[in-house]
Order: C-alpha cells, then structure tokens, then sequence
C-alpha cells in the first residue's frame, strides 16, 4: 500500500483528528463530508427516455471504507486524447484519476475549498455535475432543498483556479450533454414528458455564465467536431451554430429522434424510436445519409428490449447501443442491462453481457473513450431495507474494454463514496 493510500485510510477512521505529531499530512487526501446525501438523478443521453421511474428513497450515508485497488488491463491506444486521465467528482472533490494506476490519484479540488467558494452550504439528496474535457472547468447543479422536493437548483460554473465563477437558477435537474470543440459552450436539458428543455451555457470569459435557451425539443446533439449542433423538432432537423441560430434545415421522416447520434465521419446519422407504449420495444435503428434522403433499418436481438442510447465507434462502421431488456423493464429498479455492438453494413449485432450488481440502482452509461475501447459506468449500490423501505448509500462508476462479451466491471475508485460520471480528459 503507498503512502497516499494510507493517508487516506488514516484520514478515514480518525476522521476530524489532527495528524500525530512529526507525521506530515498527505497532499491528496479526500476531504468526504461526514454528512453527504446521494444523488437521485443522473445525466443520461439525449435520446434517453427512462421506461421506469425509480421508487426507492436514498439515505444520507457513506461508508467511508477503502476498497481494494482494481487496475484495469490497458488499452492499446491511449485514452483521453493521448494522456490516459479521466477527472470525476468524488463526494464533491474533484479528482484526477490514472487509468493505468487508479491508486495514484491527484487531489485537484477538495471538498471544503469548493464548499467555500461556491457558498451553496449543506448538499441536497440531489446534484449532478460535468468535468470539461480540459478538465479545468467544472458545472455543478446542487438541489436547493434537503430533499430536492423543489426541484429547483442552483447551477454552479467555475473554472478550477477560480478567476471565473457564475451561477444560475434553473427550474429542475440538469442532463449535461458536453462542452463544445473549444469548451466556449455547455449544452443541457431539462427533461420532460414528451419532449426536452434545451440551454447552451457561454462558458467563455466574456459572458461567462449567460445562458442562451434554444426552445423544446425532440431531440439535440452536437455535431462530430462539436462546433455545431443539430436540433429536432417534429420532423424538422436543424443545424445550429453555437449561438443557437439556424445554418440549414432538413426534413425527416424516418423516426422521432432521426438524428439522435451523427457518425464521426458526419456522413450518416443513427436515429431510434425514442417514445415508445407501454409493454412494447423498439428494436429497430435508422441509419441515413447526411440530408435524409435515404435510409436503411438494422435491428437489435431482443424485440421488446428499449433502446434508450446509441452512439458510434470512431470506426464509422458500428453502433454501440444501450437500453433495457425486457426482463429488466420488468423489474423495480433501475439499470439499463442491455448492451451491443452492431456493424451498421451487415447487421450484425455482438451482445456484451453485463453482471450489473445486485444491489444496484440507477445503473446507467456514462460514456464511451475517445478511442472507443472502454466505456464507464456508474450505479447506486448498497441497497439497504429498513422499517419496511429501501435506502441506498454510495455510488460507483465501472469501467470496462468493450471488446470483451463478458467484462469485469472494475471501480473507477478504492474508497467508498459518491462518484459522478468520469469525464475522458486531455491533460498534458
């Protein structure tokens, strides 16, 4: 065990205690709040429209017990643009995490310096939060109330060495869809029923924190380079500048989410059924050309398996596709057990089989690696009955290679807290 791990395994059982004399405090240790409430919300893709609604109540409880260290087997490529970084936040200190050795972490902010700055004071069973993909900015969305029986919020954006700070009032759990190319622009929505709430947040210095709705939605994502966005509404796909203004439109017809993932080559799109009956499925993937002007239709195995997200391998040629089984759909919690690789030209379809934990809510995608060899994610764990309800305490990001059919998922993580979605970093 190294020296960093140790002091956070002392930090953990002595808690408040001061270091025994002559012993010099550790640089990257957690600073985890003894009273920490867990998040009932998680950011999911745009095409993602959630067929169960989750029923249990979360406890304010963390174990603050170190795990065994996991060390994935590396990719072949380098991860994160080269540097093989991922940054997450951990019970709200924000962490830069190795892939290669997750015990070497570094502190970047702790949990009391950003209580400080920001002032939001106690946390809220509630919030959700994106690291840029720099990872030198981060957006934080912190419930107002306890119990986030509001649903409304405080949206916190700030810059890590803290010379820009601004926040916002927003009406409701943000869903952040990435930054743009430049990290100028952050998309999100506010879901809803049967379409979504769309915003761009400027997140460059001049009119840093000003946000620029751009109406209700079908659907929305950013273009491959991400210096444009394509929005749909009804049959109508737009393309929008970072502005929200109209470039150029198109009609579609092929389905109701058309271009829910745009190819990295941004020659086709990738659309599926996004509203869906009751008891039913939707199997099937429209794949078109640039202007719609023509389709083909792949299917996934499971008819009545939902498809909730897809998105494409940097090859071109295959999908990756998330949702849930049947048999999950069935079930009272949460967690989207459905996972596949489809070759867009043949059809065929490779199923990866997910040990999703038993006692485990919410267990969702958090995304794919910028060289498509690994994907994250993350789940509440620690299912606990009491007086006859069901309580959860911590959450846990998962990563695995997508090339095995049957993968370890390994913690991001060695200590227990709550761990939001890791964000694939560039850092040099």
């Amino acid at each position: 065990m190294n020296r960093k791990i140790a002091a956070f395994m002392i930090l953990l059982f002595v808690a408040s205690c001061t270091a025994p004399p002559g012993e010099a405090p550790a640089t990257n240790t957690l600073q985890l709040p003894t009273e920490q409430p867990l998040p009932t919300g998680t950011p999911i893709p745009p095409s993602a429209t959630p067929s169960l609604t989750p029923t249990s109540t979360r406890t304010p409880t963390i174990t603050l017990t170190p795990t065994e260290t996991l060390t994935p087997t590396p990719s072949k490529t380098p991860l994160g643009g080269g540097s093989g970084y991922l940054m997450m936040m951990v019970s709200v200190n924000l962490v830069k995490v190795p892939l290669a050795d997750k015990s070497d972490f570094e502190l970047v902010l702790s949990y009391d310096e950003i209580s400080s700055e920001l002032g939001y004071g106690e946390l809220s069973s509630t919030f959700t939060d994106a690291v840029s993909p720099r990872g030198d900015m981060v957006a934080f969305w912190n419930c107002s109330s306890l119990l986030c029986d509001t649903e409304r919020g405080v949206l916190y954006l700030f810059t890590t060495d803290w010379k820009q700070k601004a926040s916002l009032d927003v009406p409701g759990e943000p869903s952040f869809l990435g930054w743009s190319d430049n990290q100028d622009r952050l998309l999100y929505y506010l879901g809803s029923t049967m379409a979504d709430d769309y915003y761009l947040v400027k997140t460059e210095k001049s009119g840093f924190g000003e946000v620029i709705p751009l109406g209700r939605l079908t659907a929305m994502t950013w273009s491959p380079d991400r210096k444009t966005l394509y929005a749909q509404k009804g049959s109508k796909v737009s393309q929008l500048d970072k502005n929200g203004v109209e470039l150029q439109t198109w009609t579609c017809i092929f389905d109701n989410a058309c271009m829910a993932a745009p190819s990295p080559d941004g020659k086709r799109f990738a659309g599926i059924q996004k509203f869906v009956a009751s008891g039913t499925g939707n199997p099937t993937i429209t794949i078109s050309n640039a202007d719609f002007s023509d389709k083909k239709t792949v299917f996934i195995s499971e008819d009545k398996a939902l498809i909730l997200g897809i998105t494409w391998l940097p090859d071109n040629q295959h999908l990756v596709v998330f949702g849930e089984s049947y048999r999950q759909r069935l079930r009272r919690f949460l967690r989207w057990d459905y996972l596949s690789v489809i070759n867009v030209e043949t059809g065929e379809e490779r199923r990866i089989t997910l040990d999703v934990p038993e006692e485990s809510e919410d267990f969702l995608p958090c995304g794919l690696s910028p060289d498509g060899t690994q994907l994250v994610y993350r789940g509440v764990e620690n299912r606990i009955k009491e007086q006859g309800r069901i309580y959860f305490s911590n959450r846990f990001a998962r990563v695995f290679p997508i090339a095995s059919n049957h993968p370890v998922l390994e913690r991001m993580t060695e200590f227990d807290a709550v761990e939001s979605c890791p964000t694939w970093v560039v850092i040099p």
